[in-house]
């Protein structure tokens, strides 16, 4: 039984890593998509500027940010979510989802390029490209296969450490946690993570914290997975618009999960549809 469990939990670091031990693609165990297959060997080749070591502007490796007052709420609130290859659909969509209710927001799927990722789950589209998106209200980091990769993914690193001093938000779920604390933006507080991502959480100065939710003083939020990510989520509209609104809001996206369509209850519908229900 114990050599069962090793088994599995090698297959797991393995995915974390970007790699799949049936030789696989990733995106060839997605649920209902039809987007196209990539290349698996391509996937993590850096863009030409972002060779190994990175841009010499580019942190550290866990260097931490410096938190600054956000600016006051205004009508417009900019939400930008990390998209990048191998992202876990169900939790990006979980989170945009919700994040969805926020009065005057702009939802932005933000990356190295335009156009499409795929991960498990399917593909979304890159909206907007790191450089275009400087001054976000709520960053979002879902989790992603090829976690070590994309921790050490320069670019991605620069933007997060630049851009989370001044936002009013910042959320990850699952393995979104330790690309944070590779940014720097844990400072070395305690997050959640999935459970066999500790030993990359440690690697940049984290412990997993003890709760499957986590809120610490510099306004990061951090969850396990996509459970917690719709918590994650109700928190933040709960933050930003208070109870009462939170509780509309609650309902309203339970009773838009009851009407949709049979065909469209992909997994992430049904995390939400048992969370709501």
């Amino acid at each position: 039984m114990r050599a069962d469990w090793r088994a599995a939990a090698d297959q797991v670091h393995e995915r974390l890593d970007g790699r799949d031990p049936s030789g696989q693609s990733w995106w060839s165990m997605t649920d209902d998509s039809d987007a196209p297959v990539p290349d698996p060997d391509a996937l993590w080749r850096p863009p030409p500027d972002e060779a190994e070591g990175g841009p010499d502007d580019a942190p550290r490796l866990g260097e931490p940010v410096v938190y600054v007052e956000p600016p006051p709420r205004t009508d417009r609130r900019v939400v930008a979510f990390v998209t990048l290859p191998g992202l876990i659909t169900e939790e990006h969509d979980i989170f945009r989802t919700i994040l969805g209710h926020l009065p005057g927001i702009e939802p932005l799927n933000v990356g190295h390029r335009l156009g499409p990722v795929a991960g498990p789950g399917g593909a979304r589209d890159v909206e907007a490209t790191f450089d275009q998106v400087t001054d976000p209200d709520i960053v979002v980091v879902p989790g992603a296969l090829g976690t070590r990769q994309m921790a050490r993914d320069p670019a991605l690193r620069r933007w997060l450490h630049d851009v989370a001093p001044r936002c009013r938000w910042i959320a990850a779920s699952s393995t979104g946690s330790v690309v944070l604390a590779a940014a720097g933006l844990l400072n070395g507080h305690p997050a959640a993570t999935h459970w066999l991502a500790g030993d990359l959480l440690a690697e940049f100065g984290s412990d997993i914290a003890n709760q499957r939710l986590n809120v610490d003083a510099e306004r990061v939020i951090t969850a396990t997975g996509s459970s917690t990510a719709f918590e994650a989520a109700y928190l933040v509209i709960q933050r930003e618009l208070g109870d009462a609104e939170a509780s509309r809001v609650r309902e309203l996206v339970g009773s838009q999960i009851e009407d949709a369509p049979a065909a469209e209850t992909h997994r992430g519908r049904r995390i939400l549809r048992r969370r709501t229900g």
